[in-house]
């Protein structure tokens, strides 16, 4: 479904997998033509396991859950989340500064943020309303969290507003993709995620590593319009682990250049 994937389709690329929040994406991308408003073009889709207790994914389909978190470019995505459709808004939003704000907060939620949220079929103690993720699309229990341009998200390099990246807007993007993931709710984990992120590494923490990156277009029925676009350099970072947090730093470590024609 995807066109470009790394880590675990390619999995040369990268000897020690990701992990959040020490992860970073820098990607050009001119997209020439879009597919319609029935194309889901992801900047970046994000893909892990763990199971609902905060456990490692070993293989049980029936305790193995996959997340995934994928920022939408196409213009014509719509946010399905809105204040009449709480169904498809995660329970709450958290702010760069860790500061939650609940979907029934109308006045604060960033509603247009979001396109759509799922949760897993096999949770046990959803918050209502709740979409579940389709359950014959994966041998397991899927979440899905799906984003859209908004300011909220320029903290992490995210686009901000429709449009951004977009056909006629060719961008070399540096993707904070550890930071947005470790503030994004996922079921029965996301506080742990904001203990291992605030506290020191003695603190009980989930620690989230990403298992596949994807870019590209995702299309949802068969349709003639098709998505054409120049995808020729990603580089995958890694904070560079030290005594303290406080003198880390970035290394540019997984890098490619790719100069080709893609089109879907």
């Amino acid at each position: 479904m995807y066109l470009i994937s790394w880590l675990t389709h390619l999995g040369w690329l990268v000897i020690q997998l990701p992990e959040s929040p020490n992860f970073k994406v820098r990607l050009s991308l001119d997209i020439k033509q879009g597919g319609g408003a029935k194309s889901q073009f992801y900047l970046l889709d994000i893909g892990s396991c763990w199971k609902n207790n905060g456990g490692p994914c070993d293989g049980d389909v029936l305790t193995d859950v996959t997340r995934y978190s994928e920022m939408i470019i196409n213009p014509e995505t719509p946010a399905w989340c809105s204040p009449t459709g709480l169904v498809n808004c995660p329970p709450y939003h958290i702010t760069p500064d860790n500061k939650k704000i609940y979907r029934n907060d109308t006045a604060n939620f960033p509603y247009s943020a979001y396109h759509f949220y799922c949760a897993p079929g096999n949770a046990q103690h959803l918050e209502l309303p709740v979409s579940t993720c389709d359950p014959y699309s994966n041998p397991q229990a899927q979440e899905i969290v799906q984003l859209l341009p908004h300011p909220i998200w320029g903290d992490y390099g995210y686009p901000t507003k429709k449009g951004d990246g977009w056909v006629g807007d060719p961008r070399t993007w540096e993707l904070d993709v550890g930071g947005l993931s470790s503030r994004l709710y996922f079921y029965q984990v996301n506080n742990w995620t904001i203990l291992y992120y605030l506290e020191s590494n003695e603190s009980p923490r989930i620690i989230i590593y990403i298992l596949s990156c994807d870019a590209g277009p995702r299309h949802h029925s068969c349709q003639k319009n098709m998505d054409l676009y120049w995808f020729w350099y990603w580089d995958i970072c890694k904070r560079q682990r030290r005594s303290s947090r406080v003198d880390s730093q970035w290394l540019w470590c997984h890098s490619n250049r790719i100069r080709d024609r893609l089109h879907r």
